[in-house]
């Protein structure tokens, strides 16, 4: 195996990882509530664990899609910058939720 096809293989593992946390987020705001794995002193209120969830997945997905998809370096690297808005975007969330504890 190269090195190319194991970074390759990470990526769609972290693209997986990227969809879990989508669906995680998914579920969180359809819901209302966290899933139940979750013990009960992690409680938290749902709709900005949600939202955090979302970010989070929508920056995993734009950072590892390029390398997945093999796709061109100046569209990969147009891409991966606008990844840095949804990171943003968890960071204000984060601060946010955080002050409020």
């Amino acid at each position: 195996m190269t090195f190319h096809m194991a970074v390759g293989a990470l990526a769609w593992v972290a693209l997986l990882l990227g969809c879990a946390l989508g669906a995680q987020g998914l579920y969180t705001l359809r819901t209302g509530r966290l899933p139940r794995w979750y013990r009960r002193r992690d409680q938290r209120p749902a709709r900005p664990s949600a939202w955090l969830f979302l970010l989070m997945a929508a920056f995993i997905i734009m950072i590892n899609l390029p390398q997945a998809m093999d796709w061109a370096p100046r569209l990969g690297l147009i891409f991966k910058t606008l990844a840095f808005v949804p990171m943003v975007g968890y960071m204000v969330l984060a601060v946010k939720q955080a002050r409020q504890r």
